[in-house]
């Protein structure tokens, strides 16, 4: 847990130092202590990560920012935001650092800088229980008739849009009730992340 603060504390500090030369702000760190408030970016969708339930944030990356706002003797202020607009919402300084499970992509990396990250993941097709023999493959899903589903601006749709370029793709606007588009056969896959 330390080790992790440390490196988001390094990160808000390296972070600070790119921002400040390329808009002349004040850096993310100063701000930060001196109102006393860390802003935080968040779709809060995605479970155990960052979740919102019912206005109340909670889960792992959470769990760090409170820790983090603590240590900075500041409050945390949650911004909801979506996969979508998160990078955009962040480069337009309207919050101080992004949570909620953000994979480490190029386009990503280019706009922010990130933490020594903690988890590892990978990609893995949820599918009905009567079609998991079905959809155990690429192969197997990249076809033109195979129906996939994913959440605009994640890793999810850059995946399906850059891997299973024959199957159908049908965009859903959030994480939290993709799954009822599997379970109610209006699609036959959506590509998750899985634990590596």
């Amino acid at each position: 847990m330390k080790k992790t603060l440390l490196s988001i504390f390094v990160s808000l500090l390296t972070l600070s130092v790119g921002v400040q030369a390329e808009t002349s702000t004040p850096d993310t760190l100063s701000k930060v202590m001196k109102n006393k408030e860390l802003i935080v970016c968040s779709p809060g969708d995605y479970k155990p990560f960052s979740f919102d339930k019912d206005g109340i944030f909670e889960g792992i990356d959470n769990d760090l920012m409170d820790a983090l706002a603590k240590s900075l003797d500041a409050k945390v202020t949650i911004v909801k935001t979506s996969w979508k607009s998160l990078m955009d919402d962040f480069t337009a300084g309207k919050c101080d650092i992004g949570v909620g499970g953000i994979s480490i992509t190029l386009p990503r990396q280019q706009k922010a800088l990130f933490t020594e990250p903690y988890f590892t993941n990978g990609k893995t097709p949820l599918v009905r229980c009567e079609d998991v023999q079905k959809y155990q493959t690429v192969a197997q899903i990249n076809r033109p008739d195979v129906r996939i589903v994913a959440n605009p601006g994640g890793s999810n749709e850059n995946y399906a849009r850059t891997v299973l370029t024959q199957a159908k793709l049908t965009m859903h606007p959030e994480n939290l009730t993709i799954f009822q588009e599997i379970i109610d056969g209006k699609a036959d896959v959506f590509v998750t992340e899985a634990a590596a």
